[in-house]
């Protein structure tokens, strides 16, 4: 079986202290499963720090729907490894996002 990942980059300014861009992108579940954790790390890295949604809480996302990740080039540059995990126990990672570029990458899983 295959899932898909869609992640949306968007670029956006904003007034945060020292006047660091702040880079958002979206996560998007396009699979039949339920994602139930979202993970960022620098490309490459070994340690992914988890995305909670916008309460602070762990993430579950449905097929449909999604969830913003905001980062800063600080916390590793422009390239990111996406890792997510599903309620049936499967991990997918996109490597190498570049949050930087206004575009949308896909990520595949088998």
């Amino acid at each position: 079986m295959r899932c898909t990942l869609f992640f949306a980059a968007t670029l956006i300014a904003s007034s945060v202290t020292c006047a660091e861009t702040v880079y958002r992108f979206d996560v998007v579940n396009a699979s039949a499963r339920t994602i139930i954790t979202v993970a960022v790390a620098p490309a490459g890295g070994a340690v992914f720090r988890k995305a909670l949604d916008e309460l602070h809480k762990p993430v579950r996302l449905e097929r449909g729907e999604s969830m913003t990740i905001t980062t800063r080039p600080s916390e590793g540059g422009c390239l990111r490894d996406v890792r997510v995990a599903f309620d049936d126990g499967r991990e997918a990672i996109d490597r190498n996002l570049d949050i930087c570029r206004r575009n949308a990458s896909d990520a595949a899983a088998p």
